[in-house]
C-alpha cells in the first residue's frame, strides 16, 4: 500500500506537476475543500506534536512536512491532500495573531468548504462558545485550545517569535501542484485508499521520480533508496532543492550534511548513478 502515493506520483505526466519544498510563511491563496472529503479530524497528540516537532529544531535545521496536494482551479486550489496540516497550520497563525494583539500577521490562505458553508464560518470566527455546535467546530476549537494550551506552558513571547520565525526560513511543506486536467477526485481515492504514512525516503524516491530522473531505474535500483528510511527532514528538504536545481552532486553534499551516514549516502549514490 505505501507504494501507492509513488506510482501515483510516477503515473502523471511531470510537465504538469509542480513539486517544491514551500516555506509555510510563503503559504497563500484560497484553497477548496471538495465534499468528497471529511472534514478536520486531527487531535491534540497531532497538534502538539506537530508544534513540538517544529520547536525541537530551535531553528537550526529545516523541517519539512509531509506533502499538500493541490489542484489548481481558477482562482483557488482544490485541495485535494493535506486538509489537517493546513488547517493547523493556519489555526496557529490564528492564535498567534491574537495572543500578538496583531503584530504577527493572520494567514495568508484561507480555506472554504464544498458542502459546510458553516463550518467555514466558524474557522474565520474561532468562536469557541459554539464548539458543541458540530463535530467540525469541536475539532476545530480543540486543536485551538491545544494550541493556545502549548504557547502558555512557554515564555509566550519569545515562543510565538520563535515559531513565525521558523515559519518564514526554515518549515516548509512539500507542495505537488498537479495539473487543471487532473481528475482530483479520482487522485484523492487512490492517495487514501488504505493509506499508509510514507517514511521520509520513500518521499525523495517520488520526488526523484516524479521529476524523471529515476524513469530508468529497475526495481532492485528503487528499492535501494527505500532502505534509507531514517533520512531526516532537512535531507529531505536538501534533496527537493537539489532535484529542482538539476544538480546531483550537490544534493548528495547536502544530503551528507543533515546527517545521512556514509553508507546511506553510499546507497544512494550508487542508485543515481553518481
Amino acid at each position: 500500500m505505501k507504494g501507492r502515493m509513488i506510482k501515483e506520483m510516477m503515473r502523471m505526466n511531470t510537465t504538469e506537476i509542480k513539486l517544491e519544498a514551500k516555506l509555510v510563511g510563503d503559504i497563500q491563496g484560497f484553497f477548496f475543500v471538495p465534499s468528497y472529503q471529511r472534514g478536520y479530524r486531527w487531535g491534540d497528540a497531532e497538534v502538539i506534536r506537530l508544534l513540538d516537532d517544529i520547536y525541537a529544531t530551535e531553528g537550526k535545521r529545516n523541517y519539512c512536512l509531509q506533502p499538500v496536494v493541490v489542484r489548481k482551479n481558477g482562482d483557488r486550489f482544490e485541495l485535494i491532500d493535506g486538509q489537517q496540516r493546513l488547517t493547523t497550520l493556519y489555526l496557529i497563525y490564528r492564535y498567534m495573531n491574537e495572543a500578538s494583539f496583531g503584530f504577527i500577521d493572520e494567514p495568508r490562505f484561507s480555506l472554504s468548504y464544498g458542502t459546510r458553508e458553516k463550518t467555514e464560518e466558524f474557522l474565520k470566527s474561532l468562536d469557541i462558545s459554539r464548539k458543541e455546535e458540530n463535530i467540525d467546530f469541536w475539532f476545530i476549537a480543540s486543536a485551538y485550545e491545544s494550541i493556545r494550551n502549548w504557547f502558555e506552558k512557554r515564555d509566550r513571547k519569545s515562543t510565538l517569535t520563535n515559531v513565525n520565525k521558523y515559519f518564514d526560513e526554515i518549515v516548509k511543506v512539500i507542495w505537488y501542484e498537479v495539473g487543471e486536467n487532473e481528475d482530483a477526485i479520482s487522485l484523492f481515492t487512490r492517495l487514501n485508499i488504505g493509506k499508509i504514512p510514507l517514511t521520509s525516503a520513500e518521499l525523495v524516491k517520488a520526488m526523484f521520480l516524479s521529476k524523471g530522473l529515476g524513469t530508468d531505474m529497475d526495481k532492485e535500483k528503487q528499492e535501494e533508496i527505500s532502505s534509507c528510511a531514517t533520512l531526516s527532514s532537512s535531507a529531505i528538504f536538501s534533496a527537493i532543492e537539489a532535484v529542482n536545481r538539476r544538480r546531483a552532486g550537490a544534493m548528495m553534499n547536502s544530503i551528507f550534511l543533515s546527517g545521512i551516514s556514509p553508507r546511506k549516502m553510499q546507497i544512494l549514490s550508487r542508485t543515481l548513478k553518481l
